[in-house]
């Protein structure tokens, strides 16, 4: 009886055993963030013109927010003037642009917020629960940008219009009409009178269709008549039907 409870003991402690290890993967805790700040990109002793992009990297498992700075001078001092790039970017980067620098950048009255010289750049990090912060240094950072050739666009000219000669599109005339020519009159022939002569393009005046017009006219006219006679005769006939009729005497079939 011990011997068999022991055994079930066995077998649910081993389950609960496979049972953690395969999810044990599930319920771990995710990977602390890197600890890291460094810029990469100026170097020290760097010559810089232009927009310059600042890479590097800052991540903390307990990042609050990441600032970066520029001074005049090779090196850090106690004097040094730091001016802002970008303050309190509260995203961490890793191995990508942290600031884009200016150095072309006018004041109001046209002077370069960043004259040509020496520079010293600072990434500054803090992290939650801390009041000094974390900071790294690029030292010597030379900037120039007089004397750098800037590109300039060059504008290549029109070609000029060729002027267009108009070529002559020859435009047909209608055909002149020839004149007929004037039938020469004999001795003692008249002309014949204004509009019985014939005009060009006209067709000449057919008798033969005239005259089947004219015949057809004609037997029409006489079979309306004859219609009309029969009409008539059929009439006077039924009348005199009706009155021989009333007149006869009765008795007479």
């Amino acid at each position: 009886m011990f011997g068999r409870w022991l055994a079930r003991a066995t077998v649910v402690a081993l389950t609960v055993s496979l049972f953690i290890v395969s999810t044990g993967s599930l319920l771990a805790a995710p990977p602390a963030q890197e600890d890291q700040i460094a810029i990469f990109f100026p170097a020290d002793n760097a010559v810089v013109s232009g927009v310059v992009e600042i890479v590097g990297s800052v991540t903390h498992p307990n990042f609050d927010r990441y600032s970066l700075y520029y001074a005049p001078g090779p090196a850090p001092t106690a004097q040094s003037v730091w001016t802002p790039i970008v303050l309190d970017v509260r995203t961490p980067v890793v191995n990508d642009v942290l600031a884009t620098w200016d150095t072309t950048a006018l004041t109001g009255d046209g002077q370069r917020v960043v004259p040509d010289g020496v520079y010293t750049l600072t990434l500054v990090r803090w992290r939650q629960g801390s009041t000094s912060p974390d900071q790294v240094f690029v030292r010597n950072i030379t900037v120039r940008n007089e004397g750098v050739e800037t590109p300039t666009p060059t504008l290549t000219p029109l070609p000029t219009p060729v002027p267009m000669t108009p070529t002559p599109v020859p435009i047909e005339q209608p055909p002149t009409a020839t004149p007929r020519p004037t039938p020469t009159l004999g001795p003692g022939e008249t002309p014949p009178p204004p509009g019985e002569s014939e005009k060009d393009g006209e067709t000449p005046f057919d008798l033969s269709v005239a005259r089947a017009a004219f015949l057809r006219g004609v037997r029409i006219t006489l079979l309306l008549f004859g219609l009309w006679g029969l009409y008539v005769a059929g009439k006077i006939g039924f009348r005199y039907y009706l009155r021989t009729y009333r007149t006869r005497p009765p008795g007479q079939g």
